[in-house]
């Protein structure tokens, strides 16, 4: 095994490495954009049920 890995591995060039590390970028990017797009969503759903809920409180003190 060790011989299959010592035969089959080079070292990867500079342009290669450049190449990954925009790749990898640019899916961090994505990555960041989509979470905070959520976080957005996920935070306005709350407010939204929160709002409901203090809604569905003063109607129900109201009809009392």
């Amino acid at each position: 095994m060790p011989r299959q890995i010592a035969t089959g591995f080079s070292n990867p060039s500079i342009s290669l490495l450049e190449d990954r590390i925009r790749r990898l970028e640019t899916e961090v990017a994505l990555l960041t954009h989509a979470v905070q797009a959520l976080t957005r969503e996920l935070t306005e759903r709350r407010e939204q049920e929160a709002d409901d809920v203090a809604a569905a409180s003063e109607s129900s003190r109201r009809s009392r």
